[in-house]
């Protein structure tokens, strides 16, 4: 029997344009080959930091298998585009990597995912539904 977790992040999460904004910012700590990462990092915490919170209240368990991750992004308002919103995915596979309930983000560990998008004023953010893949024999 595959195991099957879920647990809701309150949002909406940043999207790739806030991600490449704090990157581009100045008057931070420089980093490879002379890009400006400190805000980026700093930023990315914070918010690693409230998905934690997230994954803790749902009593998230590890998972050693293959995984496949459905994320159900809800947005106050459709302004920003899907591709968008949906880069926040790596956010939220960090932050399981880090809370140990997935042992990597890598190929091996998630074999797959699939996002779908609504909208709700009051309550945007994502549900991420994480389970065990499918083990198929000679694959």
């Amino acid at each position: 029997m595959n195991m099957s977790q879920s647990f809701f992040v309150p949002g909406p999460l940043p999207g790739l344009n806030e991600m490449l904004a704090w990157a581009k910012r100045q008057g931070h700590s420089v980093g490879r080959k002379g890009k400006r990462w400190g805000l980026y990092a700093q930023e990315k915490k914070s918010w690693e930091d409230l998905i934690i919170v997230a994954i803790r209240q749902a009593r998230l368990r590890p998972i050693l298998a293959p995984v496949v991750i459905q994320y159900e992004w809800v947005e106050a308002n459709r302004r920003r585009d899907k591709s968008n919103i949906a880069a926040g995915k790596k956010l939220i596979e960090d932050t399981l990597v880090r809370a140990g309930v997935l042992m990597g983000d890598g190929w091996r560990d998630v074999v797959g995912f699939a996002d779908s998008f609504a909208v709700d004023k009051k309550r945007p953010g994502v549900r991420v539904s994480i389970r065990e893949a499918e083990v198929r024999v000679g694959h």
